[in-house]
């Protein structure tokens, strides 16, 4: 199918969309997932303004690079195409996720696929994660 409209559940190990139909039809009976023992953090890229009036219409580049890092993931929120461009259109803009064995490997990740983002005024928290167990 194609990549971009298949639902991302990335701690889910199985064939989670044969088990989403098995649940809606009533047939789920054991549903082979598992849930990965890997660790993910996210990082929240927010609009200038935000949490007030957050500012629309800003530029937003290097989502390939971020999207290249390796367990990197990129989710939109306040995003919307403005001709040729992907522009801000909310608070939340994206939210970006690393994966890792540990806490400190998938914070690296998702800080490394965040430094990639740019637009004008963006701001993030940079101690998502800290407080997580590091193991």
């Amino acid at each position: 199918g194609d990549p971009e409209a298949q639902v991302v559940l990335p701690l889910i190990e199985g064939p989670i969309a044969q088990a989403f139909f098995d649940a809606a039809t009533g047939a789920l009976t054991n549903p082979g997932l598992t849930l990965a023992t890997d660790k993910m953090v996210g990082v929240v890229a927010a609009a200038a303004g935000y949490p007030g009036k957050p500012m629309s219409g800003a530029v937003i580049t290097g989502l390939d690079e971020a999207a290249a890092v390796p367990d990197a993931l990129v989710f939109h929120a306040g995003t919307k195409r403005s001709g040729d461009n992907l522009v801000t259109a909310g608070g939340r803009v994206l939210t970006i996720t690393g994966r890792g064995t540990t806490f400190d490997a998938a914070m690296k990740t998702s800080y490394q696929a965040v430094s990639a983002v740019h637009f004008d005024g963006m701001q993030y928290r940079k101690d998502i994660g800290r407080k997580a167990k590091t193991t």
